[in-house]
């Protein structure tokens, strides 16, 4: 059975997600760090960082050959570069589908990564 929701609906812009986020040209993404790696508190990521981490990815994903409704599988431990990962996946027009190596049926993470 559908439910509506009793809140009114929001408008959602018709952009890629980048462009909402970073706004049109990126011209505007600060330079000041804004996600930090609470493992290592060195790595850090601004969202111009972020943004062009993004494009990076999207740029190499679409000289692969992948495009719109491919998907990409990403396994990878949480770390900063994640959200760069997904955002680079999706600003691709691809699906992003995202592995964590340490969520194992038995918990331990056979993959070499920091705990």
């Amino acid at each position: 059975m559908p439910i509506k929701s009793p809140y009114p609906d929001i408008p959602i812009p018709q952009c890629n997600i980048l462009t909402y986020l970073f706004g049109e040209d990126g011209s505007a993404a600060s330079p000041d760090p804004l996600w930090h790696d609470s493992k290592a508190p060195s790595r850090s990521l601004s969202p111009a960082q972020m943004l062009a981490w993004a494009r990076r990815l999207g740029f190499g994903l679409g000289r692969l050959g992948l495009g719109r409704g491919d998907v990409v599988m990403i396994c990878s431990p949480n770390h900063v570069f994640v959200p760069a990962a997904y955002l680079g996946v999706v600003g691709a027009g691809c699906v992003f589908s995202g592995a964590n190596p340490a969520y194992t049926v038995n918990g331990e993470c056979s993959f070499p990564c920091e705990h």
